[in-house]
């Protein structure tokens, strides 16, 4: 498997490296690193594989091994552990209503995260005409999963990092 780290090479954040490694900011001890999604472009990533631990392992894996790469490549250094937390906050199980997806689901006039997919010609020829094969449910319902997560990471370079 490949991974392609595309973050690093945001000009903002190549920057971020240069100056870091330039010690143009002397040298760093810790880092406080938060990565928000507002409600609804986090919908679009719950809905899919990713807010299924047992398909991908969540957010975790999809965007947060982005974030671990950036921090690791800045400090050209890697964790010496990781201890992470995850809450039931906005999404996951906690949430208002509860169905499969989005097009079978009773609560669709109620819910702020109804997306109807049937709207949408190219998204019913991808995704739903092929369900049948691969199980992916394009508008899963978004009231399953975890929804906030949370580490610490000290660094081999004894940075500290939440």
């Amino acid at each position: 498997m490949i991974v392609g780290f595309n973050y690093r090479w945001s000009p903002y954040i190549t920057k971020i490296k240069q100056l870091i490694s330039e010690g143009a900011i002397g040298e760093v001890t810790s880092m406080d690193f938060n990565w928000y999604l507002n409600t609804h472009h986090g919908a679009s990533y719950f809905r899919r594989w990713h807010g299924l631990m047992n398909k991908g392992g969540s957010l975790w894996i999809h965007k947060a091994t982005h974030h671990f790469d950036l921090l690791n490549w800045w400090l050209s250094a890697e964790p010496e552990e990781v201890i992470a937390y995850g809450a039931l906050e906005h999404y996951g199980k906690n949430g208002p209503f509860r169905g499969k997806n989005c097009r079978s689901c009773e609560h669709k006039k109620d819910c702020a995260y109804y997306w109807d997919i049937t709207r949408d010609k190219q998204a019913m020829n991808l995704y739903v005409a092929n369900e049948n094969y691969d199980g992916y449910l394009r508008d899963g319902c978004l009231y399953r999963m975890k929804s906030t997560f949370t580490i610490r990471c000290p660094h081999r370079s004894n940075t500290k990092m939440a």
